[in-house]
């Protein structure tokens, strides 16, 4: 799957922008902080905001019995 890459060519420019005044500040150690603070923690942030939460929600419901005919369709009901 090619989100990750997608996410951080989004993420990027932003977060390298943002980490000018510290790069400015710190000199070339701060890099490492960059790569991790501007770059890494954000696409993790949002690869996990837009992730398929319905297949697990699905799941779940499937587990506790909720599932109803619109979230388990092989189920069949006796209404008799």
């Amino acid at each position: 799957d090619r989100r990750w890459q997608n996410v951080l060519a989004i993420v990027a420019p932003a977060g390298f922008v943002s980490f000018i005044p510290p790069l400015v500040r710190a000199g070339p150690e701060a890099y490492k902080g960059m790569l991790i603070e501007a770059f890494v923690i954000p696409t993790i942030i949002v690869l996990l905001a837009s992730a398929s939460w319905s297949k697990v929600w699905r799941a779940v419901l499937r587990v506790i019995g909720a599932g109803g005919p619109a979230t388990d369709p092989q189920r069949t009901y006796d209404h008799g």
